[in-house]
Protein backbone atom coordinates (compact mmCIF):
# COMPACT_ATOMS: atom_id res chain seq x y z
CA UNK A 1 0.00 0.00 0.00
CA UNK A 2 1.45 3.31 -1.03
CA UNK A 3 1.24 6.51 0.91
CA UNK A 4 -0.80 9.22 -0.73
CA UNK A 5 -0.02 12.92 -0.38
CA UNK A 6 -3.12 13.27 1.84
CA UNK A 7 -1.82 10.51 4.14
CA UNK A 8 1.55 12.21 4.31
CA UNK A 9 0.01 15.60 5.16
CA UNK A 10 -2.18 14.02 7.85
CA UNK A 11 0.89 12.32 9.28
CA UNK A 12 2.81 15.61 9.27
CA UNK A 13 -0.08 17.37 11.04
CA UNK A 14 -0.18 14.64 13.72
CA UNK A 15 3.59 14.83 14.13
CA UNK A 16 3.43 18.60 14.59
CA UNK A 17 0.65 18.24 17.16
CA UNK A 18 2.67 15.63 19.08
CA UNK A 19 5.79 17.82 18.93
CA UNK A 20 3.87 20.76 20.43
CA UNK A 21 2.48 18.50 23.18
CA UNK A 22 5.96 17.19 23.99
CA UNK A 23 7.33 20.74 24.18
CA UNK A 24 4.47 21.70 26.53
CA UNK A 25 5.13 18.69 28.77
CA UNK A 26 8.88 19.35 28.83
CA UNK A 27 8.27 22.95 29.92
CA UNK A 28 5.88 21.76 32.64
CA UNK A 29 8.42 19.17 33.80
CA UNK A 30 11.21 21.77 34.01
CA UNK A 31 8.92 24.18 35.85
CA UNK A 32 7.95 21.51 38.40
CA UNK A 33 11.56 20.46 38.94
CA UNK A 34 12.52 24.07 39.58
CA UNK A 35 9.57 24.56 41.96
CA UNK A 36 10.70 21.52 43.98
CA UNK A 37 14.30 22.71 44.02
CA UNK A 38 15.55 19.56 42.30
CA UNK A 39 17.85 18.87 39.38
CA UNK A 40 18.00 15.91 37.00
CA UNK A 41 20.93 14.52 39.00
CA UNK A 42 18.87 14.64 42.20
CA UNK A 43 16.21 12.45 40.62
CA UNK A 44 18.69 9.61 40.13
CA UNK A 45 19.49 9.61 43.85
CA UNK A 46 15.89 9.30 45.04
CA UNK A 47 14.87 5.98 46.60
CA UNK A 48 11.10 5.40 46.41
CA UNK A 49 11.28 2.64 49.05
CA UNK A 50 12.20 5.22 51.72
CA UNK A 51 9.18 7.45 51.05
CA UNK A 52 6.37 7.67 53.62
CA UNK A 53 3.08 5.90 52.73
CA UNK A 54 1.32 9.25 52.23
CA UNK A 55 3.80 10.24 49.53
CA UNK A 56 3.49 6.83 47.85
CA UNK A 57 -0.29 7.21 47.80
CA UNK A 58 -0.07 10.72 46.31
CA UNK A 59 2.38 9.53 43.66
CA UNK A 60 0.12 6.62 42.72
CA UNK A 61 -2.89 8.95 42.42
CA UNK A 62 -0.88 11.39 40.30
CA UNK A 63 0.33 8.57 38.05
CA UNK A 64 -3.22 7.29 37.55
CA UNK A 65 -4.49 10.81 36.78
CA UNK A 66 -1.67 11.35 34.28
CA UNK A 67 -2.36 8.00 32.64
CA UNK A 68 -6.08 8.81 32.28
CA UNK A 69 -5.27 12.27 30.89
CA UNK A 70 -2.86 10.75 28.37
CA UNK A 71 -5.41 8.17 27.25
CA UNK A 72 -8.02 10.93 26.89
CA UNK A 73 -5.64 12.98 24.73
CA UNK A 74 -4.87 9.99 22.53
CA UNK A 75 -8.58 9.31 22.05
CA UNK A 76 -9.24 12.98 21.27
CA UNK A 77 -6.36 13.09 18.77
CA UNK A 78 -7.63 9.99 16.98
CA UNK A 79 -11.11 11.48 16.66
CA UNK A 80 -9.85 14.87 15.52
CA UNK A 81 -9.94 15.57 11.81
CA UNK A 82 -6.62 16.52 10.20
CA UNK A 83 -5.95 20.19 9.64
CA UNK A 84 -7.61 21.51 6.49
CA UNK A 85 -5.42 21.89 3.46
CA UNK A 86 -4.90 25.45 2.34
CA UNK A 87 -4.04 25.66 -1.33
CA UNK A 88 -1.12 27.88 -2.19
CA UNK A 89 -2.15 31.32 -3.35
CA UNK A 90 0.33 31.36 -6.19
CA UNK A 91 3.06 29.30 -7.72
CA UNK A 92 6.48 30.44 -8.69
CA UNK A 93 6.37 31.66 -12.24
CA UNK A 94 2.57 31.47 -12.32
CA UNK A 95 0.32 34.28 -13.38
CA UNK A 96 -3.08 34.91 -11.83
CA UNK A 97 -5.71 35.45 -14.44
Amino acid sequence: MTMTPDDFEAQQAMFEQLRRELDRLNELYDKNLKAMGLTEADLGNLNPDNEPPEIKKLLEEANQAAKRAGEDRVAAAKNQAPAPKVPPSSRRGGIKV
